[in-house]
């Protein structure tokens, strides 16, 4: 195989390997991405650039930069899961900590009337 028709492949199989997140994106649902990725990396490194078309090249770069894009979108994503999840756990904590605060207190008809 070519290093030509091996950068066909490489352009094509890097535009089919990316991710559909749900409203949640996680980083398990990313792990079969990296999966996907790390053979099409190696191959990257395998070709010599200089050997290529320049038509070529051109498409392999234009692969690339369509996953850069794809990859920058996804890292944004899980930073803003990842930043709603933080902030859920520390309103979580604040509702413990403040409902620690009323053991002891007196309670009428489920109500705390007075706190300890």
């Amino acid at each position: 195989m070519t290093d030509a028709s091996r950068a066909q492949e490489i352009a094509e199989a890097l535009d089919a390997a990316w991710l559909e997140l749900g409203e949640e994106p996680t980083l398990e649902a990313v792990a079969p991405l990296v999966e996907v990725r790390a053979p099409l990396v190696e191959a990257l490194v395998a070709i010599r650039p200089e050997a290529l078309p320049s038509a070529a090249r051109a498409r392999l770069r234009a692969a690339l930069e369509r996953a850069l894009a794809r990859d920058g979108a996804l890292i944004d994503a899980l930073r803003q899961n990842l930043e709603s999840t933080g902030r859920a756990l520390k309103d979580l904590g604040e509702a413990r900590s403040a409902a620690r605060g009323y053991r002891g207190g007196e309670v009428r008809g489920g109500v705390v009337i007075r706190t300890a």
